[in-house]
């Protein structure tokens, strides 16, 4: 397997296999880390209050306590993402999987090689929210699927290469930006 600057790459007769992982904003992830002990600390608190008996049809607790374990659920998985994430590209002759996962899990988008019509860098601009954030941009009829937010320019650009070069019908054609 050979590695890039962050990307694991398998190029071999079964396929192309790319791996990119999931950034990694130290002060984040501190700080939900830290967050997800407080948020722990108060939603026992209130599991406990509403154990009372006169806190049995405290419906707003009700409402507060389930709001608070989503919220609560959706920073875990942030953190399971941000230490153990990665996005994997994988082509076959036939076929292209891709994937975000998290320890294994995810779902993933599976279609022929066919269905894809163009792949291209992104660069996201700073200034704008980009509905795409990743700098590598899969094109599949209306469909776009945006992987390698990670990514530098050039390490992008030879993974859009290495994509390009084993998918048949894209091999000729010039690596294109999208400037949003």
């Amino acid at each position: 397997m050979q590695t890039h600057r962050k990307a694991k790459i398998q190029n071999d007769f079964n396929g192309l296999l790319i791996q990119i992982p999931a950034g990694k904003n130290i002060l984040v992830l501190i700080f939900f880390t830290i967050w997800l002990c407080g948020w722990f600390y108060f939603a026992v608190d209130v599991f406990e209050t509403l154990q009372k008996p006169e806190e049995h049809r405290n419906y707003f607790l009700m409402i507060w306590l389930a709001g608070w374990t989503l919220g609560g659920i959706q920073v875990f998985r942030s953190i399971l993402w941000a230490l153990f994430g990665k996005e994997i590209i994988n082509i076959s002759n036939y076929e292209i999987k891709l994937k975000d996962s998290t320890l294994g899990f995810g779902k993933t988008h599976r279609f022929s090689i066919h269905e894809l019509k163009s792949i291209e860098f992104n660069q996201p601009s700073v200034s704008e929210e980009s509905d795409y954030p990743g700098k590598i941009l899969l094109h599949r009829n209306s469909q776009v699927y945006s992987y390698g937010t990670n990514l530098d320019e050039i390490e992008a650009k030879s993974i859009i290469d290495l994509i390009k070069n084993k998918i048949p019908h894209l091999k000729h054609s010039p690596i294109t930006t999208n400037e949003t």
